[in-house]
C-alpha cells in the first residue's frame, strides 16, 4: 500500500539540504496529519488555509471553505460564536483556549494571532 503523505520526487533520489522544498506543499502535508481541526484566517475572517480534519467538521468541500467567512458556512448562532472568539484575538482582548456548545456539542478551540 502506497503512503500518499509523502513527499515524491520525480528521479527518487534522497532529498539533501541543497534540494529546494515546496514549503506550502510540506506545511499542508503537517496540518492535514494532524488529529484535530486547523484553519488560518485573514483579518476579514476569510478562510485561507484548512486541514483535512476541519474540512471533515465544515462538511463541504475544501475549495467551497476557501475564501469563505464563518457566515458562509455556518447557521448564523454557530457563526456568531466564531466570529466572537476571533474578534476577542484580533482587539487583543484574549487569546489562547476557548470553549463553546455548538448545536448540543462541547467544542474547544485554541486561537492566537499569527504577526
Amino acid at each position: 500500500m502506497e503512503n500518499k503523505n509523502i513527499i515524491k520526487r520525480e528521479n527518487h533520489a534522497p532529498i539533501s539540504d541543497a534540494d529546494p522544498i515546496d514549503y506550502k506543499q510540506a506545511l499542508q502535508l503537517v496540518i492535514d496529519n494532524l488529529p484535530f481541526d486547523v484553519w488560518m484566517k485573514d483579518l476579514q475572517g476569510r478562510y485561507l488555509a484548512v486541514n483535512k480534519s476541519f474540512v471533515a467538521y465544515a462538511g463541504v468541500p475544501k475549495e467551497a471553505i476557501l475564501g469563505a467567512t464563518d457566515y458562509d458556512l455556518y447557521p448564523p448562532e454557530e457563526a456568531a460564536i466564531y466570529l466572537a472568539s476571533d474578534n476577542a484575538v484580533l482587539n487583543g482582548d484574549r487569546k489562547g483556549y476557548f470553549e463553546s456548545i455548538v448545536e448540543g456539542k462541547w467544542k474547544e478551540e485554541y486561537k492566537n494571532l499569527a504577526v
